[in-house]
């Protein structure tokens, strides 16, 4: 066997070993029994806790839930004036986002915002930041 030869079935025996092991590793979860969560269930999950903090007026709850900007611009004291001066337009908003959630319906993930169309025009929109989901509106 010559010396080029030999640097070829080394070569290729890499890449198959290679080939193997991303396989496997491609395979484990499902072999472990673990579960990948459905695209969307991450902001889905962080927009119905958000729902709940504010169905149950738990302000701070609900404050810690929203992205940066409005947790930087809102305390939740503000948070809550905010949504009384809303009044039925508020709870309006917040029932027609369960109502969605609770029927399945499904996110719209681009890059790192995730929507929920809940009418015309208004949406309830969520924003990765870091390595978590958190709410920057709800129309």
């Amino acid at each position: 066997m010559t010396r080029l030869a030999g640097t070829r079935r080394f070569r290729v025996t890499r890449l198959l070993a290679a080939a193997l092991l991303l396989s496997l590793a491609c395979a484990a979860p499902a072999a472990a029994g673990v579960r990948t969560p459905p695209p969307g269930a991450a902001p889905r999950q962080r927009l119905a806790r958000f729902l709940s903090a504010v169905e149950a007026a738990r302000w701070e709850e609900a404050q810690a839930l929203l992205s940066a900007r409005w947790r930087g611009r809102l305390t939740p004291a503000g948070l809550a004036a905010d949504h009384a001066a809303a009044g039925p337009v508020a709870a309006r908003a917040v029932e027609r986002a369960r109502a969605l959630l609770g029927a399945g319906a499904a996110l719209d993930l681009r890059d790192r915002t995730a929507l929920l169309p809940v009418g015309p025009g208004k949406a309830a929109v969520l924003l990765e930041e870091g390595n978590d989901w958190f709410v920057d509106a709800l129309e």
